[in-house]
């Protein structure tokens, strides 16, 4: 079976999917933090691995969650434009 990548990655290649997940799910658990990973275009990769109670709420409400994709993919775009990590908080 064909590993799932996504990429260009860096210069050693595509991001492995599958042990980006097990990687943020530990950091995760380590730091007590929600951790996710978006594309240039604010589309979720990797789901989060913690979740947040109050997001939930927020995303329930058809305004909420609009405003939540309208600022992740902000944050995505920001990333992408200054081509480095960009904490999103």
């Amino acid at each position: 079976m064909k590993k799932s990548t996504i990429g260009p990655g860096s210069a050693s290649g595509p991001i492995d999917i599958g042990l980006w997940r097990e990687f943020q799910k530990t950091l995760a658990a380590m730091f007590g933090i929600s951790m996710s990973l978006y594309d240039g275009k604010g589309n979720v990769i990797v789901q989060p691995c913690k979740k947040n109670a109050v997001c939930d709420e927020i995303l329930a409400l058809r305004e909420g969650a609009s405003l939540c994709r309208e600022e992740y993919r902000k944050a995505a775009k920001k990333a992408v434009e200054e081509k480095h990590t960009y904490i999103f908080k």
